[in-house]
């Protein structure tokens, strides 16, 4: 009896607690609340780019990935800066490996940096390099599968027994 006396006055408490906001214009229904929409980009970094939906399977190598991506963007960085020249080859396994992971966001900020590489433009690597590094700190992952024959993943390579 003593449960269903306190569950009772804990639903007692929300019914009033909620006539009380209706009351006072705090709960709407309807659609009345009007809509607003920004007038300017985000200041918030992580607000600027579309999430990226992962299948849970890449859950543990995606966020290492995002870091090793960072770490060689800004050693290119750096090399940059020094006058050196560094090879794409770093970039082009980078960008396999984000289309492996289905991720064509980074798969194509990946390719702008290793074609300024591989074209030796100063002026357009780093801009690039300076997106790719913000997108990866920013970028928001969601983890989750798609339905059933919504989109063929690709097979993964098998590898043979010795």
């Amino acid at each position: 009896m003593l449960a269903d006396d306190s569950l009772d006055r804990l639903i007692a408490a929300a019914d009033a607690a909620l006539l009380r906001a209706k009351a006072s214009g705090r709960n709407r229904v309807g659609g009345e609340a009007p809509l607003v929409r920004p007038s300017r980009v985000s200041a918030q970094r992580w607000e600027r780019y579309a999430p990226v939906f992962a299948d849970p399977w890449f859950a543990d190598r995606i966020p290492p990935y995002l870091q090793h991506v960072q770490s060689e963007v800004r050693a290119l960085l750096e090399t940059a800066r020094e006058g050196e020249h560094r090879s794409g080859v770093t970039f082009r396994r980078l960008r396999r490996t984000a289309e492996e992971l289905d991720m064509p966001g980074i798969a194509t900020l990946v390719a702008h940096v290793e074609n300024a590489i591989r074209d030796g433009e100063l002026a357009r690597l780093r801009p690039a390099a300076e997106e790719l590094v913000q997108y990866v700190m920013h970028v928001q992952v969601i983890y989750r599968r798609e339905p059933e024959g919504r989109r063929e993943m690709p097979a993964a390579p098998v590898a043979q027994a010795g």
